[in-house]
């Protein structure tokens, strides 16, 4: 029964690296969702070879041979570990907050990882696929042979999946090679770059399903398969939309330059009970690799909220332009749906007259004035204009120059826990 490798909390951090896990059948050889109890932090129980309760432990050259599934990512239950911004891989995207869910940090090491002879190579699931940041997850080199089910998606968004090599186990009675790969319930914003699928009924299944009331529009959901190779495979796709769906080549992508284009200056006023007050809305158009999409997109948002605005102010300070408009600088970072490599775009942030800095009655009293300087005078990165941040290789997060520098200038730039500098 069990797992091989687990870890159960959520907020881990470290390295699991060429390990191997051999035969674990679980209950009955049950399904992750109906066989194991989060809320009461039973789980790993359904003979998984490598068991993430959350997502910030590196996974690479692993082995999971002879188990029901393969690696899991099962960041559900109530009882789960939050974690702090300065354990996250970049802690200002998440606005320097304590406290985090475990469902908001991606999966930014997973590569070389192998499966055979197992129901499912990798099976990964959420409670909900709202992340609150733009920094996709990136699964990449993966080989699953004599599966049932190549890799299964669910509750999650804004993935990269590339170059998977997924082969379907020999057909039984009542038992044969299902799906390379599936995206279930409540999934967005998905790349699937260079996967091989071999010996399937269903190469890819493109489901655009959402259970809960809020949902994205017809044309948001954003799934994309560019280069993919189909052998003996029965149907390459079902529940394919021709209209919204992108099935290509990277020879016919429209790719653009890296940018943010925000739909309006961003600004942040007090007010309340005012529905427009204590929030900065960020709403936008991403151009990458794959061309436009919404900034954010699907169901997610990125909008700060008061508490957001006090902690950034605490931290960063603010300016007041020559003009005498008060101002702070927000730092956007986003991914390239195709590389995923990670850009940052820095914004600044106006301050209505209404919001009381300084003042010993509100929340806004220990605010750090920066001095008198306008937006354009700020350097590194120059406002709104996309700067390489990182690129993800091999399972390693690898910062580019000005990102290092900038860590010399501004603590909070780069995690300290941090891997593949």
């Amino acid at each position: 029964f069990g797992a091989g490798y687990v870890a159960e909390g959520g907020n881990e951090t470290g390295s699991w690296i060429n390990n191997i896990a051999i035969y674990a059948k679980g209950v009955s050889w049950g399904l992750p969702k109906t066989q194991n109890d989060p809320d009461n932090m039973d789980v790993g129980k359904t003979g998984d070879g490598f068991w993430f309760q959350g997502r910030m432990v590196e996974s690479v050259g692993n082995i999971a041979a002879s188990v029901n599934t393969g690696f899991i990512y099962f960041t559900r239950g109530s009882e789960t570990l939050p974690f702090d911004a300065e354990n996250f891989v970049v802690p200002d995207a998440l606005y320097l907050a304590d406290g985090n869910s475990v469902n908001v940090a991606p999966v930014l090491s997973f590569s070389g990882n192998e499966v055979f002879a197992a129901r499912a190579g990798l099976h990964v699931i959420k409670n909900n696929p709202d992340q609150g940041h733009d920094i996709r997850s990136v699964f990449e080199d993966f080989l699953a042979w004599s599966v049932k089910s190549g890799a299964e998606f669910s509750y999650t968004s804004s993935y990269l999946i590339k170059d998977f090599d997924i082969i379907g186990k020999e057909g039984t009675p009542f038992s044969d090679a299902e799906t390379g790969i599936t995206f279930g319930n409540n999934v967005f914003d998905m790349t699937i770059v260079g996967a091989t699928i071999e010996g399937f009924e269903v190469g890819i299944d493109l489901l655009k399903n959402f259970v809960s009331s809020s949902r994205p529009a017809p044309e948001d959901f954003d799934l994309t398969v560019i280069d993919p190779t189909f052998i003996d495979v029965l149907q390459s796709y079902v529940n394919y939309d021709p209209t919204n769906d992108t099935i290509t080549s990277a020879s016919e992508l429209d790719s653009q330059t890296p940018d943010i284009r925000l739909d309006g200056p961003l600004t942040y006023k007090e007010g309340y009970p005012d529905p427009e007050a204590r929030v900065v809305e960020i709403q936008g158009t991403k151009a990458d690799s794959l061309g436009e999409t919404l900034f954010p997109n699907g169901t997610d948002s990125l909008d700060l909220d008061k508490q957001d605005v006090i902690r950034l102010l605490e931290n960063d300070g603010y300016y007041t332009t020559s003009s005498g408009e008060n101002y702070f600088m927000l730092d956007l970072y986003f991914s390239d749906r195709m590389t995923g490599d990670i850009f940052l775009e820095r914004h600044p942030v106006y301050l209505d007259d209404n919001v009381p800095l300084g003042h010993p009655a509100f929340g806004y009293s220990e605010a750090v004035f920066n001095g008198v300087k306008d937006p354009d005078e700020l350097a590194l990165p120059e406002m709104d204009a996309a700067m390489l941040w990182a690129q993800l290789t091999d399972g390693n997060v690898i910062y580019s120059e000005e990102a290092i520098l900038m860590d010399q200038i501004d603590d909070n730039a780069i995690s300290e826990l941090s891997f593949g500098m």
